[in-house]
């Protein structure tokens, strides 16, 4: 398992592959809902095995094998199946809590309530679309207020 900033291990050989690599080395397997929703795949460097890509909310990344997920690897055959049954065997508890920690967080409760001039937004969103100062206030302005005056036309020729 890995931190988001940290590098994953290959679950074959135990290479450490950095959270960049894995970005931009895997790719995606489509598969339809009914067989278990896209997976991301990525093979290791130094060895050449196949490995799932788990990641939980958490930012932590497992490298398993793929059949643990529902997929075939590509040419596991003899040795690297017989590894990857070990490394099932082996690190079984270790996947079952990571997979528990998959589930995201309860959600948060909200600031405040519209009436008492809170929880109207979020914060990344009351500068740009108007939204409420922190003191309640509106920042748009009062509806009869006149608009915002205008600069003249620009004097430079345009092109015909």
């Amino acid at each position: 398992m890995s931190h988001p900033e940290q590098s994953a291990r290959c679950w074959c050989c135990g290479a450490a592959v950095p959270a960049e690599r894995l970005e931009y080395g895997s790719f995606l397997l489509p598969r339809t809902a009914a067989e278990g929703g896209p997976v991301l795949l990525f093979r290791c460097a130094a060895c050449g095995a196949a490995s799932a890509v788990e990641k939980n909310p958490a930012g932590e990344i497992l490298l398993s094998p793929p059949h643990l997920v529902g997929v075939r690897a590509f040419g596991a055959r003899g040795e690297l199946r017989r590894r990857a049954k070990v490394w099932e065997a082996e690190h079984r508890a270790e996947r079952r809590e990571f997979l528990a920690r998959r589930q995201p967080p309860p959600p948060r409760e909200p600031a405040g309530t519209p009436e008492d001039g809170a929880g109207a937004g979020t914060a990344g969103d009351r500068g740009r679309r108007g939204g409420r100062t922190p003191g309640g206030r509106s920042r748009l302005p009062p509806a009869d207020a006149p608009p915002p005056a205008r600069s003249p036309p620009s004097s430079r020729p345009t092109r015909s």
